[in-house]
């Protein structure tokens, strides 16, 4: 069974990494431009009243810091 040196698991760990985190990036940056999105449609809206509904840390209070 042929082995595989310590140089080969290291440098393929990294490149997992990366792939790692780029889709990670990818996914951030799509949920910030729907977020980004959302925020835009929220703000323009000409509904006096408006009821935001969310879970905790997705970011009810930055969207309130953009509407006051």
């Amino acid at each position: 069974m042929p082995s595989i040196s310590k140089k080969t698991k290291t440098s393929q760990k990294k490149q997992d990494t990366k792939t790692l985190t780029s889709s990670k990036q990818m996914s951030y940056d799509d949920a910030e431009e729907e977020r980004n999105k959302q925020i835009e449609n929220i703000l323009v809206s000409l509904d006096e009243k408006k009821i935001i509904i969310s879970g905790p840390g997705t970011g009810k209070s930055f969207l309130f810091k953009k509407i006051c």
